[in-house]
């Protein structure tokens, strides 16, 4: 094994939370990688199954691996604690009940000391543990693969080809550009990467996007994209778009990244629509919970005029997805049938 200490070394962030199931494959998938300057950090998000005990196994076991553990944060709190722990060159984030190709991290540093890059985007293959398919993304890039962009030009042509993904272990980035620029995951919600993702692909100045579907998805029962929760749900949405907001009142954006704030803040809100349309008992809650948020959005300068209507009412806006909904699927039954 070459161990040369002036290889850039890759920070591998893990979040552990009650995953004893799946936690050993996670781990031995990164430590069985064919690049071994790596330093493993394992955060375990107060488990109380063998979680933690598995990681202390590992840290006994191997080097490269270390542990910290905490009280029960969620996802975008371990998140940021292993990144404010991680002292590699590169850093990335690996779900504990995923895996990776051997070929991960060497493929993804080879991409990033040629081009320079602060940030490299790569595929991803879903397979189904136990469950069924829930019809999701299936995380391919099939476009602008090994050129490299800016990042507002790879972003707005992620979006124009549907290839933009919020997931946050999709990314390898280098550790001082995210440190310098502040970017921290929004703590104790779901949808905890909308807003970092997309901030730290908006604001690279080199990024390159790989086809190599080379992470491992795991679609599994009892898992937090697999536990539907309308209320939980429409608040992350929410929470991710107020700090998207924020950051925009902060920092000066010029017309292409408007543009992109645009559909990733419309984003969120038709993600707080969907949850409200699926709601069974919280419909009210959502709506007290989103409506300031929505009203701010939407009567910001990034949004069209139209949609200050919009920001009148809560139901307004719901209504008007629901139509645009609606004319989308009723385009997409012609185009299929003049395509017959």
């Amino acid at each position: 094994m070459n161990t040369n200490q002036a290889e850039p070394r890759i920070s591998v962030v893990i979040p552990v939370y009650n995953v004893a199931a799946y936690l050993r494959a996670c781990v031995d998938s990164v430590l069985q990688q064919n690049y071994p300057q790596t330093e493993i950090i394992l955060v375990d998000d107060g488990s109380d199954d063998a979680s933690g005990a598995i990681c202390d196994e590992y840290t006994s076991a191997d080097s490269r691996v270390s542990v910290i553990h905490q009280e029960n944060h969620g996802l975008g709190h371990a998140r940021n604690t292993g990144m404010r722990a991680a002292s590699g060159t590169y850093i990335i984030f690996l779900d504990s009940d995923d895996l990776w190709r051997p070929d991960t991290l060497k493929t993804l540093l080879h991409a990033a000391e040629q081009h320079h890059l602060q940030a490299v985007v790569f595929a991803a293959e879903a397979f189904c543990d136990g469950v069924q398919h829930t019809g999701g993304p299936d995380y391919r890039h099939t476009a602008q693969n090994h050129i490299v962009k800016s990042g507002t030009d790879s972003l707005a042509f992620a979006f124009a080809h549907g290839e933009y993904y919020a997931q946050a272990c999709m990314r390898m980035y280098q550790l001082d550009y995210l440190r310098q620029h502040g970017f921290l995951f929004d703590e104790g919600i779901i949808h905890e990467d909308e807003s970092f993702s997309f901030l730290a692909y908006l604001k690279a100045e080199r990024v390159m996007c790989l086809g190599e579907q080379l992470y491992l998805r795991r679609y599994r029962k009892g898992s937090i994209m697999m536990q539907p929760d309308p209320f939980r749900s429409a608040h992350g949405y929410c929470t991710a778009a107020g700090t998207l907001l924020r950051y925009l009142q902060a920092h000066p954006a010029d017309q292409q990244e408007k543009r992109l704030f645009f559909l990733q803040i419309r984003f969120c809100m038709q993600g707080i629509y969907r949850q409200y349309r699926a709601a069974q008992k919280d419909k009210q809650k959502i709506i007290e919970d989103t409506k300031d948020t929505i009203r701010q959005a939407y009567r910001s300068d990034v949004f069209p005029v139209h949609y200050r209507l919009l920001a009148m009412h809560f139901l307004s806006g719901y209504l008007y997805w629901r139509i645009r909904c609606a004319s989308a699927r009723m385009r997409s039954k012609l185009k299929r049938k003049n395509n017959a």
